[in-house]
């Protein structure tokens, strides 16, 4: 059994390999810029950057370079919810219109029986974007618009607990019902009680000043003789619970560090497991699960969990393996990076370095045989 000193010693030479794999992967797959960190029992072990925060202007990315982080949004706004459950302001299987009164249809009966737990856990029967085409046109929807998608009653395509359905719609929700019970608009409420609470100097609900000019360019599609099209940012409106939420590394990796086992500076252990806890199976094929904001699925027999997201321009990953104290960030300025290829990389080398074993893992000095050659 390793030592703590000896698991962080193998955990450090392997930070040396996946600088190097990750230098190669950008190169190979031509991504603009990338940006990672990895933290250990609480510190950060390892952050590289590798290319350009812009092309054009041959701006290299650094570790305050800022990415749109995406769906990981989600993992803040689950955090709120625990948060407020311990405060006693709701409960997980609270009715949603218990704290939104508007959250019913005449046309629409299931919406009466959808939870707080269905809409975090994916399993509310919501459609996925409502019926605004934001990730085509830019223009995402207001309240007032969502509103009015609710009353029509074609919101669900299917009664809750049926089968497991992505919405980010159903996040937009839970960001009113933040609203609601805590008295606080949604994106007040996550810069008063996670993101200043951590100190994350370049986080926001949405961009911020002081993120402004730290934003990495987004791109798009490397398409055969073409140079990628550069993509403009824009607001997410009443979706910032589902996709808003703008970091980097550094602040990511404090994020993180909050989530794991030992810290108390967000919420409590129990509300961890529970948001861990595997609440949904969503692929039984690749043994892909879905807790409260988070996914969760297996990389060498080890359980992991996080999230990605896919912004327009940007492709963003984190992960933790909370029984060896690890967490991974991945940053890409692109949309087709492959960057959850990228994570279970990171976490191979992780694991085949950190596996129960009392020996250095060195090359064997074997003179090679040429004649096999």
């Amino acid at each position: 059994m390793l030592t703590k000193k000896q698991t962080r010693k193998q955990a450090k030479n392997a930070t040396k390999l996946i600088n190097r794999w990750l230098d190669y992967q950008v190169f190979l797959r031509e991504i603009p810029g990338l940006a990672a960190g990895i933290i250990h029992d609480g510190e950060i072990i390892y952050s590289g950057t590798f290319g350009y925060a812009d092309v054009r202007s041959k701006k290299k990315t650094t570790l305050n370079t800022c990415y749109h982080i995406a769906s990981i949004s989600k993992t803040f706004t689950a955090t709120a919810i625990m948060q407020l459950s311990e405060k006693g302001k709701l409960q997980l299987d609270d009715k949603v219109s218990k704290h939104l009164p508007w959250f019913i249809s005449k046309k629409d009966k299931n919406l009466e029986h959808i939870t707080i737990r269905h809409l975090l856990s994916h399993s509310s029967g919501l459609s996925r974007e409502g019926n605004t085409p934001h990730w085509e046109d830019d223009h995402f929807p207001t309240l007032p618009r969502i509103k009015k998608f609710i009353a029509e009653g074609e919101a669900t395509i299917y009664p809750p607990v049926e089968r497991f359905k992505y919405s980010n719609l159903g996040y937009a929700i839970i960001g009113e019902i933040i609203a609601a019970a805590s008295g606080e608009p949604y994106a007040d409420y996550i810069d008063k009680h996670i993101i200043k609470k951590l100190g994350l100097n370049n986080t926001s609900v949405e961009v911020n000043n002081r993120n402004k000019k730290l934003l990495a360019r987004g791109y798009g599609r490397k398409l055969p003789g073409k140079q990628r099209e550069e993509l403009s940012s824009s607001s997410t409106k009443a979706l910032s619970p589902a996709a808003g939420v703008v970091s980097n590394v550094p602040d990511l990796c404090g994020f993180m560090n909050a989530q794991l086992p030992g810290s108390s500076k967000l919420f409590n252990e129990e509300s961890k497991r529970e948001m861990q806890r595997i609440q949904w199976t969503r692929n039984k094929e690749d043994n892909t699960h879905y807790g409260l904001g988070l996914v969760i699925w297996k990389n060498r027999d080890k359980q992991l969990s996080g999230h990605g997201g896919g912004f327009t321009g940007y492709s963003t990953q984190f992960c933790m393996d909370t029984e060896n104290g690890l967490g991974v960030v991945l940053f890409t300025n692109t949309i087709d990076s492959p960057i959850f290829s990228l994570m279970e990389g990171v976490y191979a080398a992780l694991h085949y370095f950190m596996e129960d074993s009392n020996k250095e893992r060195q090359p064997k000095n074997k003179q090679p045989n040429a004649q096999k050659y």
